[in-house]
């Protein structure tokens, strides 16, 4: 199985765990990569959720906030406050989840229809190992290459895998997708025109 060697935060585990099992509302010491200085905040853990070998806290701050992620690996230090009340929320990670690749859920947007091309080389890689569980295959070329669709609310995540195929990918629809991977490659390419020094 894949696994960071160097990651950090694993040792919250347990802690975190417990915490959603009793219902405590946490004081979280957390640095996000943006952040220059660390930050407390109380937080109320609703679950964890591991992707792509890391480990993520999801809960939220206060009831009126929107549900957020912490990468274990900025966690500094936790507490507990244990005289605020937890937050009795109903919580569906299933179905919180289930329209978006990695743990990124944009609020305010709504599931789309992403169709896209993928050449012979990686449609069986594909075909066995869907790219999300919303993939159908709509048509087969002669070429063996494939168009697909997916069900899926835009996101970093999803933005990464489809550029990890290169060149054996094209995103068809929607057009916004289409034109924002389009504006990364093309500063992907301005990069590379560059001379590195020897």
């Amino acid at each position: 199985m894949d696994k960071n060697e160097n990651l950090k935060g694993l040792h919250f585990l347990d802690e975190i765990y417990q915490a959603i099992i009793k219902k405590v509302v946490l004081v979280i010491t957390y640095k996000s990569f943006k952040s220059k200085e660390a930050q407390e905040m109380t937080f109320h853990p609703f679950i964890l959720k591991e992707f792509n070998n890391r480990w993520f806290l999801v809960g939220k701050t206060k009831g009126s906030q929107p549900i957020t992620n912490l990468a274990l690996d900025r966690i500094e230090k936790i507490d507990y406050d244990f005289n605020i009340p937890f937050l009795e929320e109903e919580f569906n990670a299933e179905e919180y989840y289930k329209n978006i690749v990695g743990v990124t859920v944009n609020q305010g947007l709504y599931p789309m229809k992403i169709e896209l091309w993928i050449d012979q080389m990686n449609a069986p890689y594909v075909i066995t190992k869907p790219l999300h569980n919303s993939q159908r295959i709509i048509k087969t070329n002669e070429d063996g290459s494939i168009i697909l669709h997916l069900f899926l609310i835009p996101n970093y995540e999803l933005e990464r895998l489809l550029l990890g195929f290169g060149n054996g990918l094209e995103v068809l629809k929607p057009n916004n997708l289409r034109n924002r991977l389009i504006r990364i490659i093309e500063k992907t390419y301005q990069k590379y025109q560059t001379n590195v020094e020897e």
